[in-house]
């Protein structure tokens, strides 16, 4: 005759499901988060081009948000562009937006916004742009950031 022991050890049973819960809150910190790239796309007519990609294989990013600036000795400079906020990138899909002037915070900087193009182009300032999104389902958020530099 077979015999089953089914014996209960209460301390097993918690930690085995507090480590269940800590592997799955790992999990789905990993595997839902926005997935963002941002690439240089040029410069047409006096505005810089930046392609921002949704790079995820299932979900949407949302709430997605653009900062510009240029950065010179230090000083930050703001830029607008012609998307600063929308609301979702699709699966596998871009958006590109362009830069179309200084911020009213910026408009101290007396070469305008056609010298600081000028001068990035001539390698003396830094294009940073910053993307904030938003994994569809969760709602957990990251910030993307990359700097361009001509010749980069």
């Amino acid at each position: 005759m077979i015999h089953f022991d089914f014996s209960f050890d209460l301390y097993s049973f918690i930690l085995a499901i507090i480590s269940s819960l800590i592997a799955t809150a790992i999990l789905f910190l990993f595997l839902f988060k926005p997935r963002i790239k941002i690439e240089f796309d040029g410069i047409d007519i006096n505005n810089f081009r930046i392609k921002v990609t949704n790079r995820s294989c299932f979900t949407q990013a949302i709430n997605v948000k653009i900062e510009a600036c240029v950065l010179i000795n230090g000083n930050t400079f703001h830029l607008k562009t012609d998307l600063e906020n929308f609301l979702a990138i699709p699966v596998k899909d871009n958006r590109t937006f362009k830069t179309i002037s200084l911020h009213e915070a910026a408009a101290v900087y007396e070469q305008g916004y056609e010298g600081l193009i000028e001068k990035f182009l001539l390698g003396n300032c830094t294009l940073r742009i910053r993307v904030h999104a938003q994994h569809e389902w969760s709602n957990f958020g990251k910030v993307f950031e990359k700097k361009f530099k001509k010749g980069m």
